[in-house]
């Protein structure tokens, strides 16, 4: 009796636990209604300002928006905005964080900061006989003490101090690389790559330079379009041996680990083959999930995947339709990306505010057949699972990314004790 009781218990509870899977897949912390996964925050919500440049969660959760009017922080279902200058309204272009929970922030030209514990902030302090805080045009956080910051035709590292007493923060200079450029040519881009011992930067004349940290030597390594005007490279990501250059006018250009061009991913090409961009004028780029990269472009975003023929050629899908259905103030012009390892994506728009979307509502809307399709059994092997369907025998599944291939007809049995997920008809 008592083994009677315990496998009816054990039933129950295993009933209990799908339905709270399936509730907390259906469900968004975020206030998203049942039928549109999404939900938009404007200026009407306390956000400084509609054009969103930046977006950053720290290590608390707590999500930072960077506007065209200063720096806004989430809180509950409102936002508190920062100005940090009484002066001028600041544009927070760029935000990175340390693991003291230090935010640094590019602001108009100069780098400024704000503690997540205690909130003061402030311009960060260069040291008086370097460099001024001023002209920057981008920076990285190597760690807690090496800050990279670019000026023109220079590239500056630094180490960075957080005085405690002062509630400041402070650079001094270690070292600068001046490169020689062609005339009018200036840095617009740079990262440093996953060695640590290299940092990759492209120009306004579309040339791509590798500089040496250890020697200070650098070389140019290709030129990625000719054209008469400025080449304004907007982003740049060093992701699995390869460098992606976002631009405007030029979309995306995908250099191999020998700093090849391999691809230029744009508005126009075939459309069998899936290489298209939703436009050419493309801001930003961001890696969501364990394989696939998200563009934001002038008019909504687009999905790269490895091509399964070729893992150095990039594959896209547009998903623009994804965003509210029938919603025509939705802002498609998209500057600024986040994801959430929860399971959201961040849109910070050009006037539209910032858009959040469950990306976990495509892993679902996948198993959403056109036909009456019921699903009569679930198990797991490995990094895949097996789903037995009425109409169209066993589907199997990928690392929750590929629905796209069905095997034999095979049954599995009715028992599966390390099920995780449960199905509707």
């Amino acid at each position: 009796k008592i083994v009677h009781v315990l496998v009816i218990l054990n039933c129950k509870m295993k009933v209990i636990f799908n339905i709270c899977i399936v509730l907390y897949l259906l469900q968004c912390n975020y206030g998203f209604s049942q039928n549109i996964y999404s939900k938009q925050f404007t200026t009407q919500d306390g956000l400084g300002d509609n054009m969103v440049r930046s977006i950053h969660k720290d290590t608390r959760g707590i999500m930072w928006i960077g506007t065209k009017n200063g720096l806004s922080k989430m809180k509950g279902d409102r936002f508190i905005t920062y100005n940090l200058n009484q002066t001028e309204n600041l544009e927070i272009r760029g935000i990175k964080e340390d693991s003291r929970g230090i935010l640094y922030l590019l602001t108009n030209d100069w780098i400024s900061f704000i503690n997540c514990r205690n909130e003061s902030a402030g311009r960060v302090s260069f040291s008086p006989k370097d460099d001024s805080n001023w002209g920057i045009i981008n920076f990285e956080l190597q760690n807690d003490s090496l800050l990279w910051y670019s000026k023109d035709t220079t590239l500056i590292l630094s180490l960075t101090n957080y005085d405690k007493n002062t509630e400041r923060v402070y650079v001094k200079k270690i070292r600068s690389f001046s490169f020689r450029f062609e005339t009018n040519e200036r840095i617009m881009q740079f990262v440093i790559l996953e060695d640590d011992k290299r940092v990759c930067l492209v120009t306004n004349h579309a040339r791509v330079f590798i500089l040496d940290i250890s020697t200070g030597k650098y070389f140019e390594k290709t030129r990625l379009v000719t054209i008469n005007g400025e080449f304004n490279a907007t982003s740049i990501l060093a992701y699995d041996n390869q460098i992606f250059i976002t631009s405007l006018l030029y979309g995306i250009f995908v250099l191999d680990d020998t700093f090849r061009l391999v691809q230029q991913i744009v508005n126009v090409g075939d459309d069998v083959l899936k290489r298209k961009i939703s436009h050419n004028s493309v801001y930003n780029l961001i890696p969501v999930g364990d394989s696939s990269l998200l563009a934001a472009t002038w008019n909504g975003y687009t999905l790269l995947s490895p091509s399964k023929q070729n893992s150095v050629v990039w594959t896209t899908e547009f998903l623009t339709s994804i965003l509210s259905p029938g919603n025509t103030k939705i802002d498609l012009r998209m500057l600024s990306l986040y994801y959430d390892k929860e399971g959201y994506v961040w849109i910070g728009t050009h006037g539209g505010g910032v858009l959040i979307l469950d990306w976990k509502w495509r892993f679902i809307k996948q198993f959403d057949f056109a036909e009456d399709n019921e699903i009569n059994d679930i198990d797991f092997v490995g990094n895949q699972f097996y789903l037995s369907t009425y109409e169209k025998g066993v589907l199997c599944v990928n690392d929750f990314e590929s629905t796209d291939k069905f095997i034999s007809h095979k049954l599995f049995p009715a028992f599966l004790p390390n099920a995780a997920i449960c199905s509707t008809k």
